[in-house]
């Protein structure tokens, strides 16, 4: 196995980059992956996912195009995950990374390559790191590779990055142009600040709703109120592996963010247990100054991470004691709570009747209809210039918020025409090859859900409920039952008939 994982997308000058690395590190003993070494007929997830298990550092070729690969985030993910080092290179690159890059990123120094500038010093600075992180086994590099990456990035002038959660590539960001608002934007951002209000915001993966999220936080606290954003992607596997860590977890979250005097440790009782505890602990440190009278409001994005885990049923049945405590406890109509999720919560929850699911006001984001993309269209320029355009890009993408971004950053900063992108559009190499891949990736892990979207895509209808809901929560499927069950696109109908 490798020692080292490279990671990068096949583009200019990245690729070159990571071929002169993989020399670089060969010639001086330290065995590396990149994916150039495939041979033929080998499964390329099961590969990647062996050799990203086995490695001790992932080096990370940072660029505007790389980032917003969704290979590369996973493969960062995956990293911090499995507790690896991690040496993010930036390519040309010193703007602020997405949301869940920045997350994982951030915190750790960079080195910067510009262009014109030979590769030999990244190479070595980047081998000096991995060799000095290795001897003192630490999963960050060490001081003295700290010190190396420094020098490297002092001479290149690059700045320490500023994460902006809000890049194209996550969330929007709240002055993006290209956000599209929805009727749920008002709504969810009028209610946020009414006293007393759980909201629950539901669709496909990258429909929109941490942007939806990200704005209704963002309207609450431009009325003065405090708010705490949790996003359960960035929570640590251990922090996640029982209830007690992970309401230990939220409320050490709220007591940071929200500066509280009284802290977690203060009223923690372990007679009570941790969920009594952490309902103390809001109910003394957040809720107890009655002076003000304008809710608190707590985010929980991505909740979806939860479900898999046996403790399911208390975690969310807490969320909906806490719903059900305003009737009792009147001071909790100052604790509003904003829930977001893909699956279908029934699929998991074994007594609805606790959970927070069937209460409070749910918004289900779905896909962009056609005067959502003709406006789309119009902010970038109009690059479709006629319907017949508008209709063969929706035909190839449907509405999905992601692709159909993804198409007009290609159609605009690329010059490609609505023809050559709808000719490439499955290959995986082509514009939408990282985002296939990916889902590829996660479907490895369930030969059922496979052989039931390859299934669906051959027009044979979808015999189980949890299938579709699992399917059409990751964004593969849509329709209103298993019955009208269909690919989501054309892209994904003309991929995965390929690779299934």
């Amino acid at each position: 196995m490798a020692e080292v994982f490279i990671s990068y997308r096949h583009v200019k000058p990245d690729q070159d980059l990571a071929a002169e690395l993989a020399t670089y590190l060969v010639d001086r003993g330290v065995s590396h992956f990149i994916d150039t070494g495939l041979r033929i007929g080998q499964n390329w997830i099961e590969v990647i996912d062996r050799e990203l298990r086995a490695c001790q550092s992932l080096v990370v070729l940072l660029s505007s195009d790389s980032i917003r690969s969704d290979m590369v985030r996973h493969e960062v993910k995956l990293a911090h995950e499995w507790n690896k080092q991690v040496f993010p290179v930036r390519v040309d690159y010193d703007g602020a990374l997405p949301y869940d890059l920045g997350a994982y990123l951030d915190k750790i120094q960079y080195t910067l390559w510009r262009s014109n500038e030979p590769f030999a010093p990244i190479c070595c600075a980047i081998f000096d790191g991995v060799r000095d992180g290795w001897s003192q086994g630490g999963v960050e590099p060490s001081p003295a590779a700290l010190r190396r990456l420094g020098e490297v990035t002092e001479v290149l002038g690059a700045p320490v990055p500023s994460a902006d959660p809000r890049l194209e590539t996550g969330g929007l960001k709240l002055d993006s142009p290209f956000y599209v608002r929805r009727k749920a934007d008002e709504e969810a951002s009028r209610l946020v600040s009414r006293p007393g209000e759980t909201i629950l915001i539901k669709g496909p993966r990258q429909v929109g709703k941490t942007s939806l999220a990200a704005r209704a936080r963002a309207a609450a606290e431009g009325k003065g109120q405090q708010t705490c954003y949790i996003d359960f992607q960035l929570i640590d596997t251990s922090r996640l592996t029982n209830a007690g860590t992970l309401f230990q977890y939220i409320a050490a979250r709220i007591a940071k963010e929200l500066h509280t005097t009284i802290k977690p440790r203060d009223v923690w009782d372990d007679m009570l247990g941790d969920a009594d505890s952490l309902t103390d602990f809001i109910q003394q440190a957040v809720l107890a100054d009655t002076t003000d009278e304008k809710p608190t409001v707590l985010c929980l994005d991505e909740v979806d991470n939860v479900f898999k885990y046996q403790y399911r049923d208390s975690f969310f049945g807490t969320l909906r004691g806490w719903h059900n405590r305003r009737a009792t406890h009147p001071v909790w109509n100052r604790f509003n709570l904003l829930i977001a999720h893909s699956t279908e919560p029934a699929l998991f929850i074994q007594d609805l009747n606790q959970s927070p699911f069937n209460v409070g006001t749910p918004f289900r984001l779905s896909d962009f209809d056609r005067d959502e993309i003709l406006w789309i269209n119009a902010g970038h320029s109009s690059p479709l210039k006629s319907a017949e355009e508008v209709e063969r890009l929706t035909r190839l993408v449907g509405g999905h918020p992601y692709l159909v971004r993804q198409s007009f950053y290609m159609l605009t900063a690329h010059g490609t025409s609505i023809g050559q992108l709808d000719q490439i559009a499955d290959d995986e190499k082509g514009p939408f090859g990282d985002h296939l891949r990916r889902h590829l990736w996660v479907l490895r892990e369930s030969e059922r859900l496979r052989a039931t979207l390859k299934q669906v895509i051959l027009g044979n209808g979808c015999g189980s409920e949890d299938d579709f809901q699992r399917l059409r929560g990751a964004g593969l499927l849509e329709g209103d039952s298993r019955t009208t069950a269909r690919a989501r696109c054309e892209l994904y109908s003309r991929y995965f008939r390929k690779h299934l």
